[in-house]
């Protein structure tokens, strides 16, 4: 028979999912109410929505920290609600992320720890990307376990990492490599941020040329992957580029 702790964790992450939708609900109706208001009302409203939301993931991170020695089968549930809170709640996403104790994690649930966190930092700019060494066993376990497409994913964070350390050759030569595949496999999408990244370690003023070109290549591909916001965002670049 299946742990029964595996059931526990499943029935408070149901709870505290209709916790999230009540209070979100809440906000949504107190948001509609104070619209209605003077200005001043329609403050104090959005300051309490923020609030709402703060008992969730605390909670949430407390359960969290207390089931971070459960079993191996309870691993994957922690890291799945990590990924559904990626996009629409990056920060409570790291709350989450943050909780749980990494020691207690087999090889597969450690690399997609360090596969989540590196995403986080990709996207949001307070989360640091994983240490060098950590992303190095993580691109190792996805080259020997996981697909193509994972396996360029971790090494791409891996550069992220070892440009994050000031190691910007060793960073560019990892860019330079995932360019080359993603280019043979007509990835646009990777291919402009590679090139986004790739202006990051263009830090000096002798290399503003080459920054320039790689910042309009990134809008190329961004542009040509239907990408709207990276390819708005290459653009902001390209201006303050000419602009400074």
């Amino acid at each position: 028979p299946m742990d029964i702790t595996y059931f526990r964790v499943l029935k408070l992450f149901l709870i505290i999912n209709n916790l999230q939708t009540l209070a979100y609900t809440k906000a949504i109706l107190a948001h509609s109410f104070v619209r209605t208001k003077r200005k001043k009302c329609l403050t104090l409203g959005t300051t309490k929505t923020r609030v709402m939301k703060k008992p969730i993931i605390l909670l949430t991170a407390i359960i969290l920290t207390a089931l971070s020695g459960c079993n191996e089968p309870t691993q994957p549930i922690l890291l799945n609600k990590v990924k559904s809170l990626m996009c629409s709640q990056p920060d409570s996403a790291y709350a989450l992320l943050a909780s749980i104790d990494t020691d207690t994690l087999n090889d597969r649930s450690f690399a997609r720890w360090c596969m989540l966190k590196a995403e986080l930092s990709h996207r949001t700019s307070h989360v640091s990307v994983p240490s060098i060494e950590d992303m190095e066993k993580t691109f190792d376990w996805y080259k020997k376990q996981g697909t193509e497409k994972e396996s360029l994913k971790a090494e791409f964070y891996l550069g992220m990492a070892h440009a994050y350390a000031g190691e910007n050759e060793q960073a560019m030569e990892i860019y330079a490599r995932i360019y080359a595949t993603a280019e043979k496999k007509k990835d646009y999408l990777l291919m402009g941020y590679t090139c986004s990244y790739m202006t990051d370690l263009y830090g000096n003023d002798e290399y503003t040329t080459q920054s320039l070109e790689k910042k309009k290549a990134a809008a190329y591909w961004f542009e040509k992957a239907n990408n709207k916001r990276s390819y708005a965002c290459a653009l902001r670049d390209i201006c303050r580029e000419y602009a400074y």
